[in-house]
C-alpha cells in the first residue's frame, strides 16, 4: 500500500510519515503516535520494569561477578525509561487536544458575488472564481486552501481572532 493513500491511525490525516509507519498502524507525527499509544507504552514499560527489577535481584543473589551485575543492572534499569517518557508525553498531548475546540466544516455552497475581498492570510485579492472559506460567527472570507492550513494549527479567525465555530466552503458565481 502506498504511504500517500494511508491515513493516520490517530487523527485520520493523510499522508502519513515514513518514520511513524508500521505494519498495522501509521501516524502522521510523533504527537499522534504518542497520544494514541500512551496507555500501552505505560503498561508495557511498567511490566518490563518490574521484570527487570526481578532479574537484577536474581543476578545479585546468585553471586554474578560485580562488573557483569552492574552492566546488566544499568541496562535493565534504564531500558523502560523511553517508554515512560513517550507515554508521559502522550498523556500531555491528549490533555492538550481535549482543550482545543472542534472546527466544523460545512459542504460547499454557491453564493452570489459580492465586493472584492482580500485574504488576510496571504494578503492577496480573492478572485471571483477562486474557492473561498467563510468563518462563522465573524463571517470573514479567505482562500479555501489557506484557511484549511490555518485551521490545522489554529482555532481562531486570522483577522479578528474570534473562536471559529464553523467553516463553510463556498464558490462565488
Amino acid at each position: 500500500m502506498n504511504l500517500k493513500s494511508r491515513k493516520c491511525t490517530s487523527c485520520g490525516r493523510s499522508p502519513v510519515s515514513v518514520y511513524w509507519t508500521f505494519k498495522t498502524t501509521a501516524y502522521c507525527t510523533f504527537r499522534c503516535y504518542a497520544s494514541s499509544s500512551a496507555k500501552l507504552l505505560l503498561l508495557l514499560s511498567t511490566i518490563f520494569g518490574a521484570f527487570f527489577a526481578g532479574l537484577i535481584c536474581v543476578f545479585y543473589f546468585t553471586g554474578v561477578h560485580p562488573a557483569i551485575y552492574i552492566t546488566v543492572s544499568v541496562a535493565l534499569i534504564f531500558g523502560p525509561i523511553p517508554g515512560f517518557v513517550i507515554s508521559f508525553l502522550g498523556f500531555i498531548y491528549r490533555r492538550q487536544d481535549k482543550k482545543k475546540p472542534r472546527v466544523i466544516f460545512q459542504q460547499e455552497e454557491i453564493v452570489e458575488a459580492a465586493e472584492e475581498l482580500i485574504c488576510f492570510i496571504c494578503k492577496e485579492a480573492i478572485q471571483d472564481k477562486q474557492e473561498r472559506a467563510i468563518i462563522e460567527p465573524c463571517m470573514h472570507e479567505f482562500h479555501r486552501s489557506h484557511l484549511a492550513s490555518w485551521t490545522a494549527e489554529n482555532y481562531n479567525c486570522p483577522k479578528c481572532e474570534t473562536e471559529i465555530e464553523k467553516v463553510t466552503f463556498v464558490k462565488r458565481s
